[in-house]
């Protein structure tokens, strides 16, 4: 059986550089997102919930904009932001 994939470019600024990824057919923005930061090693994941100084963006449009928010389905050539922006306190 042979397993699909899509490449995405993925932007943000807590990993380095800019780069493109190849993942699974079936993987949605939340998928994709858990799978960066686990790599990272960054403490934004807990109880599969995603850290809330997160921000996403999907082909320049804010995740929270899409009916399926974190759920929806990636194409090819999507671009995928996560910016991590720690909240200020006083």
């Amino acid at each position: 059986m042979e397993h699909k994939t899509k490449r995405i470019k993925i932007k943000t600024n807590f990993v380095g550089s800019d780069f493109d990824i190849e993942v699974p057919d079936h993987y949605n923005v939340k998928d994709v997102v858990t799978f960066i930061i686990t790599k990272t090693g960054k403490d934004l994941v807990k109880n599969s919930d995603l850290h809330e100084e997160l921000e996403i963006f999907l082909n320049e449009k804010d995740i929270w904009f899409y009916p399926e928010k974190l759920e929806t389905y990636l194409k090819e050539g999507d671009i995928l932001e996560i910016f991590l922006t720690p909240l200020g306190g006083g």
